[in-house]
């Protein structure tokens, strides 16, 4: 019997919105990098995860998908998605959308996945903070001194 490795993640996105043309282009809207910036908590959150994949094997993957916070807390409870790779050895791109999130606080988010009872993998992080403007001296400057200029 010939054993096959479960799904190579390779690389993951997080964004607002994930869309695809009808030649396959995809086009990922509203792309984070290391955190999100909220103004206020409790914050309501719309995401979608980009990720990219390796399968071994052409078919179906059945996969449980989850969203935790600190010390594990479930941000969403595991949900079942099937992966499809149309060939061996194949390069697949999968979106998991729309992933509602209600925060309170200041949250490290991860995205996990796992395969078949198998442990629970990451496959991207991020951190959720409220905004202080404060902390952008230079921001807050640039707009107090457009406001004080007269328009011509």
């Amino acid at each position: 019997m010939t054993e096959h490795r479960l799904p190579q993640f390779l690389q993951s996105v997080v964004c607002d919105e994930v869309r695809k043309e009808v030649t396959g282009k995809e086009i990922l809207i509203g792309v984070y990098g290391d955190d999100i910036i909220v103004g206020a908590f409790p914050a309501t959150l719309l995401l979608s995860l980009w990720v990219r994949a390796r399968f071994d094997l052409a078919g179906d993957w059945a996969a449980l998908f989850q969203v935790v916070g600190k010390s594990g807390r479930q941000l969403l409870t595991p949900q079942v998605a099937i992966l499809r790779s149309p060939g061996v050895n194949h390069l697949v791109s999968i979106t998991f959308g729309g992933i509602p999130l209600q925060l309170e606080g200041p949250e490290q988010i991860k995205f996990q996945w796992h395969f078949g009872g198998g442990d629970w993998h990451t496959i991207g992080e991020i951190e959720i903070k409220a905004s202080n403007l404060t902390t952008m001296p230079g921001f807050v400057q640039s707009m107090q001194t457009t406001a004080a200029k007269p328009h011509s």
